[in-house]
């Protein structure tokens, strides 16, 4: 195994992303020295004691500065066995008093590999990651790896599906750690990692890819590059830019279809309570076509249920409109199209989606406001 050391460093946060705020972010810094061929070490970090449940999220997001070195980092989810070095009881920890804190006398480090790590950094060194004071051993985890190049100098983002994984659905209910590695041959240099999120949503799929975007990390996403969408957003919100001059973070949805003749895709959403829509007048969203084959029906509907014969409302149009355009479309509650007995005050379900009522498949790229 090699050596990491840890640190950490507070940058602005535009150095990372320039569509960040200038506000200074911490970002965690590795000092790597892997001295021989297959060499590799890492770092553990508690995300809860008592597990988190992941089963909501989709994506695990990093932002990774590269070194210019050729290595290979991995990324395990789940429950990481406490005995950092394989070699059993008693537990290594400065906690003297068993109290979670780091108390004067106890930054003296722990041996690791007949190595002295953390004495004095300031931080409680300890291989209990729970706070049980004990050695717990059992591992359950989610691996994800990438690899990076010479050419990798500058700040990049890292989109990891969850469900990449083959043991991602034994381990989402019970999130605990995550452990950081790295593994080269013969390299030394220095890693940052300026963020780490996990995110997702609750919306079921049905022959569609979807997911967000926003401003803020999706270049290809420029909303406001179009005059009535940033005119109608000053309106609703205020300004679209920030005193920095950077734009506010805005999202949406992407959806992808590719559908075969008389085939549908979808994306909806079930509400934990019903809604009641009752005091609003009409429906109002935007939609951009990035690309696609304009045959495509493209729906919005909702009620208690909005399943084919259900009870619901819908609004519906050719997904025809120019490309690379903003369409704003807003319809009156009379206006809506109407399936079943659905009622406004009683509104359980949002079901977004596309249909193919051509002979031949169709596919494109729409963003939903």
């Amino acid at each position: 195994r090699g050596e990491i050391i840890i640190l950490d460093e507070d940058i602005p946060g535009e150095e990372i992303n320039p569509n960040w705020s200038k506000d200074e972010r911490e970002v965690l810094v590795l000092d790597y020295d892997l001295d021989v061929p297959g060499s590799w070490d890492s770092v553990v970090s508690s995300i809860s004691s008592v597990g988190k449940d992941y089963t909501q999220m989709q994506f695990l997001e990093v932002w990774v500065k590269g070194d210019g070195k050729n290595k290979t980092v991995h990324l395990d989810l789940g429950m990481v066995s406490e005995d950092v070095d394989g070699d059993g009881p008693p537990l290594r920890t400065e906690d003297v008093n068993g109290d979670g804190k780091l108390n004067p006398g106890e930054d003296t480090g722990i041996w690791i590999r007949g190595k002295l790590v953390g004495a004095n950094n300031g931080r409680l060194d300890t291989e209990d990651l729970n706070g049980n004071f004990v050695l717990d051993t059992e591992e359950i985890i989610s691996t994800y790896t990438f690899s990076m190049e010479a050419d990798w100098v500058d700040w990049r983002r890292i989109t990891l599906p969850l469900n990449s994984s083959a043991n991602w659905e034994t381990v989402k209910r019970v999130v605990k750690h995550l452990r950081l590695w790295v593994e080269g041959s013969g390299v030394k240099g220095t890693l940052r990692f300026g963020g780490l999120d996990f995110f997702g949503d609750r919306w079921e799929k049905e022959n569609l890819r979807a997911f967000p975007i926003n401003t803020h990390d999706d270049p290809e996403y420029d909303p406001f590059s179009d005059p009535d969408f940033l005119a109608y957003y000053e309106e609703m919100y205020g300004e679209a830019e920030t005193y920095e001059g950077k734009w506010r973070k805005e999202g949406a949805f992407s959806l992808e279809y590719n559908l075969t003749s008389s085939e549908e895709g979808w994306v909806q959403q079930t509400f934990i309570q019903p809604q009641d829509y009752s005091s609003y007048g009409s429906l109002n969203f935007w939609v951009y076509r990035e690309e696609g084959d304009p045959e495509a029906i493209f729906y919005l509907r909702f009620g208690s249920d909005v399943e084919e014969g259900g009870n619901y409302y819908e609004v519906s149009r050719l997904a025809d409109w120019e490309e690379k355009k903003w369409l704003h479309i807003k319809v009156s509650f009379e206006g809506l199209f109407m399936v079943g007995t659905p009622s406004f005050q009683e509104i359980k379900q949002l079901r977004a989606g596309f249909r193919n009522p051509a002979p031949d498949s169709i596919q494109g790229r729409v963003y939903l406001n």
